[in-house]
């Protein structure tokens, strides 16, 4: 079943069951998690997951951390390797999202953005110590 992220409905439809039927152990607490939700609290989970989508490409996770001082484009696309159609095109996707910003003709990332970065490091924290554990 597809999900629509539509903010404007009242409650977001849930498949019955699939947790539980792809193994998940703690799929009815996620389940009621979101089935409780209202519209604005969906609002946030919205954005949540438009800025995950944005760190899934590890092009924008690298000019994200790159830019955490001010840098200019010619710097980036140098260190980067970047071609300019293509920072253009990464730029312009974490940009939208207030996640970098352009001033004085450098780049820098904003805070969202440093926060966002900070969720990457710790996603890759938990993730290396469950496979190093096994």
């Amino acid at each position: 079943m597809q999900k629509s992220l539509d903010p404007s409905r009242e409650e977001p439809q849930i498949e019955k069951g699939r947790a539980k039927a792809c193994g998940d152990l703690t799929g009815e607490a996620h389940r009621s998690r979101f089935e409780s939700v209202n519209r604005s609290e969906w609002i946030v989970y919205q954005r949540i997951i438009e800025l995950l989508g944005a760190v899934g490409n590890v092009r924008r996770v690298e000019l994200l951390n790159y830019c955490t001082v001010d840098r200019s484009f010619t710097d980036i696309i140098t260190t980067l390797k970047l071609n300019p159609a293509s920072f253009k095109f990464h730029y312009e996707s974490l940009q939208k999202l207030d996640l970098i910003d352009k001033r004085d003709k450098c780049y820098r990332t904003t805070e969202m953005g440093e926060v966002l970065l900070g969720l990457v490091d710790t996603f890759y924290d938990e993730i290396h110590g469950a496979i190093t554990s096994q």
